[in-house]
């Protein structure tokens, strides 16, 4: 007998809730990655949302959606300043690299980490965020069910994950490769793909055919080739802007420019895998 579609993104949204307050929790505490983690679940959260359209009242969800979407836009700031702390570490290891140069980035990047850190604490106290982790919890305690609601899961599901594959083809085919936003927009449409594809996997009643799982699969691995290209761009920018600070402060800026080539290279690298990833997720999605 098959399950419905709603007994599914149910039990998907729950397990989602669970880890988000979990990891509000880490967050507080400054355990390592739990910004990155956190965010990474609201992406998850809302990608459910947007996915359960055809089976919970959008009425309800979309609000919860555009909330969530705030909460991931307040966590930037400090996963963005804990990543560049972490690559100037990383830096620091490079052969021939000043030693004293990553020093000052981590130092820079952690004074803007704790600083912003602290900010999220604040709202995550705040009423809002305890009236958001409320009625997501009530959502999934008494879900406001839409026409595909009862219907079998696997049709449904995998209707969606094709609609959301187009859309990330769609997305693809317009790809402007010398626009940051335009490589961005595409990788979150592709990320969409993934996160649904794993869910369906993980939680759906006799777990995901082949077609599902090499889409995920695919998908998993052209967002990480995306998302670490731009990267590696957004990486060198911020290094060329502290050589330039550097240099007007009377420094060499030497050693800077070094860390900013290394960072350009591995876009370059990054960027000549682009079209073989892409086509594996074409071929991907053609078997879906």
């Amino acid at each position: 007998m098959s399950h419905p579609a709603l007994e599914v993104v149910v039990t998907v949204l729950r397990r989602q809730v669970d880890d988000l307050v979990a990891l509000g929790a880490a967050v507080r505490e400054d355990r390592p990655d739990a910004v990155h983690d956190m965010r990474t679940v609201v992406r998850r959260l809302r990608t459910t949302l947007a996915a359960a359209r055809p089976v919970l009242d959008r009425r309800v969800t979309d609000p919860l959606r555009e909330r969530l979407g705030g909460l991931g836009i307040a966590l930037e700031p400090a996963r963005d300043a804990e990543v560049r702390a972490e690559l100037a570490q990383e830096l620091a290891t490079i052969g021939g690299t000043d030693p004293a140069i990553p020093a000052r980035l981590v130092a820079a990047a952690r004074t803007e980490y704790d600083r912003d850190r602290l900010a999220v604490v604040a709202m995550l106290d705040a009423p809002p965020y305890a009236e958001l982790i409320r009625e997501l919890s009530e959502l999934t305690r008494r879900p406001p069910v839409g026409a595909d609601a009862y219907r079998g899961q696997r049709p449904v599901l995998r209707r969606v994950l094709l609609r959301q594959a187009t859309r990330a083809r769609r997305r693809l085919g317009a790809l402007d490769e010398t626009d940051l936003d335009s490589l961005h927009e595409a990788r979150k449409a592709v990320r969409r793909v993934r996160y649904l594809a794993e869910a369906i996997a993980q939680y759906a009643p006799g777990g995901a055919d082949a077609g599902v799982a090499g889409l995920g699969s695919a998908a998993r691995e052209l967002q990480d080739v995306l998302g670490d290209h731009r990267d590696a761009v957004l990486h060198a920018r911020w290094i060329a802007g502290e050589a330039e600070a550097a240099e007007r402060a009377g420094e060499n800026p030497e050693a800077y420019r070094r860390l900013e080539r290394i960072e350009r290279d591995r876009a370059d690298e990054l960027a000549a895998r682009r079209g073989g990833v892409i086509d594996a997720f074409e071929a991907a999605r053609g078997g879906l």
